[in-house]
């Protein structure tokens, strides 16, 4: 079942630009991934140079994140994110009746999650190669 990507607004951006998926649709298959600074990285970032991956973390300390981002290095080559309201973290948990971080959700290339579940899992990867251009 394919549901639409919520926006990613209002959002802090740590590291790397802002994400617009409207403006990515037709183009590049995203990977939302959310997080907090006692998860592992996204482990799968450089298997695809080609897929926009954003990690975005409800913490509210910027300067924790920024510092813990920083600290990561190469380890998270891909964009960061401060959700400070919650709002983009519950619209995606509540929509999947998901409760725990980390969790990413692969957005195709018609701005549709067709994948969620623990980043680390098989079936993200799985998916990426299947609906990759």
């Amino acid at each position: 079942m394919s549901v639409d990507a919520f926006p990613l607004s209002d959002l802090i951006y740590i590291k790397g630009s802002p994400v617009d998926l409207e403006s990515l649709k037709g183009k590049k298959i995203v990977v939302l991934e959310l997080w907090a600074t006692w998860c592992p990285p996204c482990q799968v970032a450089s298997q695809f140079p080609d897929v926009v991956f954003i990690g975005v973390t409800s913490e509210e300390d910027v300067e924790h994140v920024k510092s813990f981002v920083e600290q990561m290095g190469e380890k998270m080559a891909y964009t960061v994110a401060i959700d400070n309201t919650n709002r983009v973290t519950q619209q995606y948990m509540n929509e999947f009746k998901l409760s725990g971080i980390p969790c990413a959700f692969v957005i195709d290339y018609d701005g549709k999650v067709c994948w969620n579940g623990h980043p680390l899992e098989d079936g993200m990867v799985e998916t990426i190669k299947r609906i990759r251009r």
